[in-house]
Formats: structure tokens, C-alpha cells, sequence
């Protein structure tokens, strides 16, 4: 099965044979729309990924909400908070990655995604960049263990990003 049809139909929490990273969120605000647009942002990056990294189509084929807040995100952000990125970083590490989506489920007051083989922690810009703060991400990997994230100053806790809207 190919990782566009996992993500669509995967939505049980199923795991993959091998190693996989479980990466769940809990206690968040709109976790079925926040986890819609992190599947959309792996789907329309898979359907474009010949896509040279700064190419300006990127920011009209990814999701307006993911676009809307990196385009608030500045160098003095990222130089407090190591799990942000700039868009053409975001395109250039999912173009490097060595995880696939697996599968995933939502819950009433989060989500939880399945990836085949250890998800980086460079990667959680993928969940960060929505305004979840560190403190409400886990992530249980087969090879590295389970661990905690942390950072110089996690841009959610100076309400940078607060006025954006997760309808």
C-alpha cells in the first residue's frame, strides 16, 4: 500500500512490522483539523515532490493554515525554538526523510501518528509549526526509546501564533 492510501485509509492506529515512532498529541484544541492538515501537508508534498525546495509553488499547493503560520515565523523564532523551520527547509527535510506515514487516529482532545522507522525529532516542525506546544507532544520510538522535547523558548508560549484560527 502506498503512503497516500495509509493516510487516508490507515486511521486506526495500525502499526507497521519493523521499527516505527508513535508520536501522540493530547490536550490540544481542534486535534481532527490539525491532524487533517498534517495529512494534507505529507499528501501534497508526495504529489509534488519533483518540486525543486524553494520553488514559490509550494506555498499556494500546501495547506493556507500551514503556509499562514510559517509565513509569521522569523529567524529570531527559530533561534529560540529548534523544531521550526522556514518553508524550503520543511520541503528540503521531507524530501530527506527516512519515515513514511503509517497510520493514525484522532481523539477528542488529540491525535496519534504511526511512522514507519524512527521520525527524527527535526521533523516535529510538522506538528510544532501548528501552534502544539512541545510539552503536549510524546513520542515512543522503537529505536531510540521514549523521550520528551525541549527547546531554548517553544514560540508557543509567547502567543505568537495565537490569533490563528483552526476552524
Amino acid at each position: 500500500m502506498k503512503e497516500i492510501d495509509r493516510i487516508h485509509e490507515k486511521v486506526s492506529l495500525e502499526k507497521p512490522r519493523g521499527n516505527k515512532t508513535i508520536i501522540t498529541v493530547e490536550g490540544i484544541k481542534k486535534p481532527k483539523v490539525k491532524l487533517n492538515i498534517i495529512k494534507n501537508i505529507i499528501i501534497r508534498f508526495l504529489q509534488n515532490d519533483t518540486l525543486e525546495d524553494n520553488s514559490s509553488q509550494w506555498s499556494t499547493l500546501l495547506p493556507e493554515k500551514f503556509i499562514q503560520i510559517l509565513n509569521l515565523i522569523d529567524e529570531h523564532d527559530i533561534g529560540n525554538d529548534d523544531f521550526l523551520v522556514f518553508l524550503e527547509i520543511a520541503i528540503y527535510d521531507l524530501k530527506n526523510r527516512n519515515w513514511e506515514w503509517y497510520s493514525s487516529k484522532s481523539t477528542i482532545n488529540g491525535f496519534s501518528i504511526v511512522f514507519k522507522n524512527s521520525f527524527y525529532p527535526k521533523s516535529l516542525w510538522l506538528i510544532h509549526s501548528l501552534n502544539i506546544p512541545l510539552s503536549k507532544i510524546y513520542i515512543k520510538d522503537d529505536v531510540f526509546g521514549d523521550y520528551e522535547l525541549y527547546t531554548f523558548k517553544d514560540i508557543t508560549s509567547y502567543g505568537k501564533l495565537d490569533g490563528i484560527q483552526f476552524d
